[in-house]
Parts: C-alpha cells; structure tokens; sequence
C-alpha cells in the first residue's frame, strides 16, 4: 500500500490536507477550527453542521463520550487475540513463535486510553498456562496490579503430554498450587471463569488389561491403568474440591461444564490417540450459547468428591464435607 502524501486533500475534513485532518483528530480541541480561506463551504455544507453541532453526537474529539463505542470496537481488535486466548509457556517461548495478533502499542497513548484499552485486553481474552507461575511471563503474577487481577475473568490451566509425563499428577498436586495463587491474590476468588484442561497421547495398540496386570504385578501401589490416560475422573475431582474451598471463602461458583472429552485425531501422528478431557468452573448464566457441553450438578459433584475422599481416609475431608453441606444449606434458604 502507497503512502499517503502529507499534501493530499483529507476525506474526512474539506479544505484541509491530510497531515492537517491527522492533528486535528489527534488534538481536537487545540486545532484552528475556520475553514481554510481556499475553500469557501456550501450553503448545504454550513446547514448539516449546523445541525450536527446541535445534535451533539457527532464530533472530532476522538476521546469523547460520543466516540466511545468506537475505541472500544478499535481495542477489541487490537487487544484480543486471534482465537480469543493469551497462552504463556516458558520464558524460552514467550511469547508464542506464531504470536496472538494482539497489538498492546495502543496502551502507551495516554492514562485515559490505558485505562479503558486494558479493561479489554484483561477482562476479553483466556490467560493460558500449565501451572500458575507460568502466567504472565516473564515477570510473573507478582508484578501484576491489584486493578489488572480485579479484571482478569478467565483462567486456564492445561497440559500436554505423553502417560509418563503426565502419570504423576493427583488432586492435590493440581489444586494447591492453583488455591494458593486464589488466596495470594484475593481478587482470583471472583474469577468468572476457571478451566483445567488436559491431552494425554497414548499409542493406538497400546493395551490397558495388559498394563493394568503389570501395574498389580509390580507395584505396591494401587494404579489405574485407564486412569493414566484418562483424566476426566482426576479432573472432575479437582475442580470439584476447588468450587468446595472457595465455597468455604464465600466466593460460590455457579456451574460446571464438562466442556470437551474427546479423542481427536493427531494429524502427522500415525498409530497414535490423545485424549482431551476439559472442564469449567463459572459464575452466572451460561454465556457460550451454541458450544457443546455438559453441565453437572456442581452441588452434587462436589458432595460425590468429597464422600470419595473420605473413603480413602484424606485428612480434613470429613470437616470440608460437614462444612460445606452446613454453608450450601444456608445459602439455599436464604
């Protein structure tokens, strides 16, 4: 695309050039506003301003009210990513090599663009992560104002990888991390939405009676070969406890959504199967009008993981259960 010549006559204002329309938009209310003496406005010209300045909506002071559905139509496409989601790896790949099409230069125009830009760019994309000190690299969540965490709504946490790297995962190794960034910084315990996601790749004739036998034969611990490919169980169970730990805080999520448990193909990746378990935790009405998924009983859920987690003699279970049940039952008959 050519550049335009700074002499060039502007659309947008007659009479002016190009380079005097950009000052004008830039700073409206310092610009000489008579026309230029070289040309003389119609009658029918004088009239529709005339009748524009009495409206009052329509004016070239870009940081006026009247221009405000526009800046925030222009920050949307600037600050919220291609696929509506921001993930951070590590500082080796931060950010992605393909990138997020999201432009931040905006930010540094003034207080007043800031302020309004960063609502967007916070509150409009999924920050994605494999553990809560990956987020926001490279910096870290440390460096993140109070105002920035009040306008964080979603949340994710998702991982790769193959049964080994994978296998060693259990709740709580999931949930204390994520509770205590909750509790490190309060204004997560209102996030709108939390997701926990994971893809585990396993070989296609991979056998699981044969590795369920060799698990009883060696080992003394009680492993589920189905359960090292299959998270959805371990999934469900950790957001499940940690809707009851926030419940305990007063911060009630509203609904969980099994959001994807699927086998999809590995294009490139012969005689090789991932499956992808993802769930949801969320306040409010359902927002995704038109995506499949399926929604549990929250309440339920969490009574299930809990009961589960008694069973099997976890300290503090039986307590978070009876107080979980005394706060629910407040809740619903208040």
């Amino acid at each position: 695309m050519l550049p335009i010549p700074s002499n060039a006559p502007s659309v947008l204002l007659p009479g002016y050039t190009f380079e005097e329309a950009r000052a004008y938009l830039a700073n409206a209310s310092n610009f000489r506003k008579e026309e230029k003496k070289s040309w003389t406005p119609t009658p029918r010209f004088l009239f529709k301003r005339r009748q524009v300045e009495q409206a009052g909506w329509m004016r070239f002071e870009i940081l006026s009210d009247n221009w405000k559905h526009f800046r925030f139509m222009l920050y949307r496409e600037l600050l919220v990513a291609q696929d509506g989601s921001v993930t951070f790896a590590d500082a080796l790949t931060f950010p992605k090599p393909q990138g997020h099409g999201i432009d931040a230069s905006i930010l540094r125009t003034n207080r007043q663009i800031y302020r309004e830009a960063s609502t967007v760019l916070y509150s409009k994309n999924k920050f994605v992560a494999a553990d809560p000190d990956l987020l926001f690299r490279p910096n870290g969540l440390k460096c993140l104002r109070r105002r920035t965490t009040t306008l964080i709504q979603h949340i994710s946490f998702e991982k790769s990888g193959n049964a080994a790297q994978l296998c060693q995962e259990y709740c709580e190794s999931i949930l204390q991390p994520i509770w205590n960034m909750m509790i490190q910084y309060p204004a997560f315990l209102n996030l709108r939405k939390l997701s926990l996601r994971r893809e585990v790749i396993r070989a296609n004739d991979c056998n699981l009676i044969d590795m369920q036998m060799y698990f009883d034969k060696t080992t003394n611990a009680t492993l589920s070969a189905r359960g090292v490919f299959n998270k959805k169980d371990l999934i469900i169970h950790t957001a499940a406890k940690l809707a009851a730990w926030a419940a305990m805080r007063d911060s009630w999520f509203d609904n969980l959504h099994l959001v994807q448990n699927s086998y999809p193909d590995m294009p490139g990746h012969t005689g090789m199967l991932k499956h992808v378990v993802e769930v949801c935790l969320s306040r409010g009405q359902d927002e995704d009008q038109g995506k499949t998924f399926v929604k549990l009983d929250l309440h339920d859920t969490i009574m299930a993981a809990l009961e589960v987690e008694i069973e099997k003699g976890e300290q503090g279970a039986d307590s978070l259960y009876d107080n979980y049940f005394q706060k629910h039952r407040l809740q619903l008959t208040s």
